[in-house]
């Protein structure tokens, strides 16, 4: 009775959240959406109109100018006066992009080198015409180009512009359709413009006092009338009927509309973001701010080669990956948590995040559209762990502990233990096992309920990775603890057996490994590469299948598979699914990878829910990802183009700009000294969630092509002088490749090596041979001149050297007759001493005898002495070696006396007093006296030193 009672009031609670949360729809399909502010295209906030080119192209009119996006770059072209751009248009037979702004219309075109020049028309119109203003609307027919501004259409045929007179003075609205023109008079209704002057729509009367927004023709033929505030119309030539049958649409002010395949219509509206509906007029969903935008006022939308929706907003620009295969989903709106646990159960689809669990509708309509309304299961509040389908019923691992799901209310099966993970079927149908932060809980069902019957002793560990083999065995990993492996009885009442797997049982280490089961066996991945479990060995050895996808370094952490051979993974520094195609001979698989998934994983929460064939949900941290295999398979054509050629050296030159030019097809010649080649890369594919890879070869350098790279821009240095062919090519993630784009082009030579520099070095070298031939002969003459005068030189050296050796020997000869001249100078003063000593002696002796021989000594030494005689031959040879010494001192101080100049001389000779005493008989202190009269006669400064004076005269 309890229990129905709970029941009843679920059922009640339920009516009440549905009924609350009744407008809060959210697609379940919500595109990716890009924003771009005007800091990151580098215009004004406003945006107008936007065209796309068939190669990817992006032109956005702005506030500040036209802006355009390569996939990559955006760039801003403005206007000759600055101003407004209010609408483009696109002419792609004569490659111009036509712009009306404010009080200007014109079109840009590119140059020679591809880059965007303005022309301006404006000078054509008609000089009655006193301001062009706002130019809002701007279509081409064939050959001519229609344009509307304040209340008037021109039309320019490539010569002129005419104003064409109409009936209507209030008109806010032109359209060519199927090379018609149409305009709309928000007095009168809708128009078409006939042989320059105007007919009248049948049944536009209902239009009367409105303003179309935009007219969208359908596959059948009809056309879709947007107007501003009456909602939408179908019009089938005579009558326009309601259109959408929904009040969504009620005050939304309408702008634009736009069809992206499938047969579903998007719709731009100032208050209510972007509006979906399909062709019959129901209601699908809608994109606002919580789903992405920048703003709720979209004021018009355009659809890129790739299929994606670009809305020019009232502040900023948003790109719609509408065709994507991945789609994003925020169970908790404004949130935006990150997703654990994701399940369909019931019809339904239930997904865990750390804000708690919530639930949509997930049943595909009649038309395939799956929409639905994410609504809280009560109770859930909090961080949700797991979802597991056990025998039948839905469960829920919490923070604070197991939960039964029933419809949308969790009821809490058991307080006696805190928080659970996972929960896992036991052999009978009446028996689970939850996975908890302390060990493993029993369940029993009884009837319809689930009850604890108490906790599994022998395991305490934190058992939140479980997988289960074919034995019924239980495999948990714990990240720091390493891989075991529990057997139970057959009622899993109780633990039999626990066994620890290490690396003594093949696994590297104990640490970071996660547990899987694939193909009924167990895998172990982690930081060590992936091993599967070997029974007959009882231990964990390397997979050699999967290691030669992963290779044996790859930190792969987690494997996921269901209903099928596909594994789906997560590794360090990549994600993707292996596929399995299986042939009755053989099985090929094939490695995708989804660059878009990497990062956007919860660490050590990683989580992949594999429902079926169709459909693959990838928790992330913000928001649960939905993968639509079926779009994976879709082919797109892949067109290449360069965004940009350059080359670079002494200065940057671009050499391609980006749009047409016939630049690509010259042959260009680039200068030595620009040698370093630089290649940007772009295609028609703008889905960010698929990245491109592209690969190149430069013809001339290399041989082989480059390995597939995300890398859109390619340089090359120091190119040597050569023709060379630059190919390229590129690929989705699907594998589709585009065409093989090249350009060619010339280094040429420098200067240095030119032919007018060869035929210089030519004749240079000619007249160098003719001036060095000159050269060497007069050098010759000159060598032999000089040769001649060296001998002549080196004879009178010779006879110089003779003559110097000659006269070396004569002034030795003078030097010695000047010392022996001295001693005897000397000699002839001692016998002149001696003989007067004798004659003094003399005089004293008595006898006679004695006084004469004492007489004939002295006569002897008379006649030896020649005082005067010697003193003369010693001042001319004392001068001889003293170079002129007496001479010069006679010339210098002619008032010396001889026995002055005799004392200088001895000075000279740098002789003592002691030895000048006996040389000038004299005594010491004779010396001294005639020392003294020397320097006044000298005028001698009492601090000069006389025998250093005498040394240095």
């Amino acid at each position: 009775m309890q229990f129905y009672r709970i029941i009843f009031l679920i059922v009640l609670h339920n009516l009440f959240i549905s009924g609350f949360l009744n407008g809060q729809k959210q697609s379940v399909y919500n595109p990716f959406v890009t924003n771009f502010t005007k800091q990151i295209y580098g215009g004004g906030t406003e945006n107008w109109d936007v065209a796309c080119s068939p190669d990817g192209h992006v032109f956005v009119a702005n506030n500040e100018g036209l802006l355009s996006y390569d996939g990559k770059v955006w760039t801003l072209h403005r206007l000759p006066n600055k101003t407004i751009v209010r609408s483009v248009e696109l002419d792609t037979i004569n490659h111009r992009i036509y712009v009306g702004g404010q009080d200007e219309i014109g079109y840009f075109a590119a140059d020679n080198s591809g880059r965007l020049q303005f022309t301006s028309i404006k000078k054509y119109i008609p000089t009655s015409v006193p301001s062009l203003e706002d130019v809002w609307d701007l279509q081409l027919a064939g050959s001519k180009v229609y344009f509307r501004s304040v209340n008037a259409i021109f039309v320019w045929d490539g010569t002129q512009i005419e104003s064409l007179k109409l009936p209507s003075k209030r008109i806010h609205y032109l359209k060519i359709i199927q090379q018609r023109v149409f305009y709309a008079d928000t007095d009168n209704g809708l128009y078409e413009i006939l042989n320059g002057g105007a007919k009248k729509m049948m049944g536009s009367d209902i239009l009367k006092n409105t303003r179309i927004s935009d007219i969208l023709v359908r596959p059948d033929g009809q056309w879709l009338v947007v107007t501003e505030k009456n909602g939408l119309y179908r019009y089938d030539g005579k009558a326009f009927n309601p259109f959408i049958k929904n009040s969504e649409v009620a005050n939304a002010i309408l702008n634009s509309a736009v069809d992206i395949g499938n047969g579903t219509i998007a719709i731009a509206s100032v208050r209510k973001g972007i509006l979906f509906c399909d062709d019959e007029g129901n209601y699908l969903y809608q994109i606002t701010r919580d789903q992405g935008l920048q703003t709720h006022s979209v004021i018009r939308l355009g659809i890129d080669p790739s299929g994606d929706l670009w809305a020019c907003t009232s502040n900023g620009i948003d790109k719609l990956l509408i065709h994507s295969p991945f789609r994003i989903m925020y169970p908790d709106v404004n949130l935006r948590g990150g997703v654990y646990a994701v399940r369909k159960y019931m019809n339904k689809l239930y997904v865990g995040t750390n804000n708690g669990l919530y639930v949509t509708e997930w049943q595909a309509d009649q038309k395939g559209y799956k929409t639905a309304t994410f609504r809280e299961v009560a109770n859930t509040s909090g961080q949700v762990w797991g979802l597991d389908v056990v025998h039948g019923d839905l469960f829920m691992g919490h923070n604070e502990g197991s939960y039964q799901i029933i419809g949308e209310t969790a009821v809490k099966l058991s307080e006696a233990y805190a928080g659970s993970w996972r929960h896992i079927a036991g052999p009978r149908e009446d028996v689970m096992v939850a996975g908890t932060y302390g060990g493993l809980e029993r369940y029993v069902k009884k009837g319809s309920q689930w009850i604890h019957s108490g906790h599994l002793k022998g395991f305490e560990e934190s058992s939140r990775i479980i997988a289960v083999d074919q034995q019924h065995q239980l495999w948990i990993s714990h990240p720091y603890r390493g891989v075991f492996r529990l057997t139970f009885s057959a009622d899993y009442a109780s633990i039999l057996s626990k066994l620890q797997f290490d690396a003594s049982r093949g696994l590297p280490s104990n640490m970071d490994h996660y547990v899987s089961e694939l193909n009924d066996q167990i895998y172990v991945s982690g930081n060590n590469g992936i091993f599967v479990y070997h029974e007959v060995e009882g231990k964990f050895q390397q997979d050699t299948a999967l290691t030669r996808h992963f290779g044996s370094t790859d930190k792969t952490r987690r494997l996921f598979q269901e209903d099928g051979e596909n594994i789906w993974f997560i590794a360090e520094e990549e994600c993707g699914m292996l596929q399995v195609n299986t042939s009755p001979v053989s099985k090929e698989v094939h490695k995708h990878l989804f660059p878009f998934l990497k990062g956007k994983f919860i660490g050590g929460f990683e989580n992949i829910y594999i429902p079926d064939n169709r459909e693959v949900f990838v928790c992330t941290d913000k928001g649960l990802i939905l993968v639509q295999l079926d779009q994976l398979k879709r082919k797109t054509i892949l067109t290449l183009r360069f965004n940009k050629v350059f080359s670079r050296g002494t200065q940057d030159s671009i050499l391609y700009g980006g749009f047409f030019t016939t630049a690509l097809l010259q042959k260009i010649q680039i200068p030595y000294l620009q040698n370093n080649m630089g290649f940007i890369l772009g295609t028609n594919q703008g889905d960010d969630t698929q990245p491109i890879q592209y690969r190149w070869k430069l013809e001339g350098r290399d041989k082989e092509w480059s390995d597939w790279q995300y890398k859109d821009e390619v340089l090359f240095s120091h190119l040597k002088p050569g023709k060379y062919t630059f190919l390229a090519a590129a690929r989705d993630s699907k594998g589709y490749e585009s065409n093989i784009l090249q350009y060619t082009f010339t280094i040429q030579k420098p200067w240095y090596a030119s032919y007018p520099a060869i035929l210089c070095y030519v004749l240079l070298l000619g007249s160098l041979f003719l001036i060095l031939t000159r050269y060497l002969n007069k050098k010759h003459e000159g060598e032999k001149t000089q040769l001649i005068q060296e001998k002549e030189v080196s004879e009178a050296l010779v006879q110089d050297l003779l003559n110097q050796k000659l006269q070396t020997e004569i002034d030795f000869k003078n030097r010695e007759l000047a010392l022996s001249t001295m001693h005897i100078v000397q000699k002839n003063e001692t016998l002149s001493k001696l003989r007067e000593e004798l004659y003094s002696v003399s005089k004293n002796v008595v006898d006679q005898e004695t006084k004469k021989q004492i007489r004939k000594i002295i006569s002897i030494l008379s006649d030896d002495q020649v005082l005067e005689g010697d003193w003369e031959s010693f001042a001319r040879h004392f001068d001889q070696v003293h170079t002129d010494f007496i001479k010069r001192l006679k010339e210098t101080y002619p008032q010396l006396s001889p026995k002055d100049l005799k004392l200088c001389a001895y000075l000279r000779l740098n002789l003592s007093t002691k030895e000048l005493a006996p040389l000038l008989n004299i005594s010491v202190r004779g010396v001294e006296i005639s020392r003294y009269r020397l320097r006044k006669k000298l005028h001698l400064h009492a601090d000069i030193n006389l025998n250093d004076y005498m040394m240095n005269f």
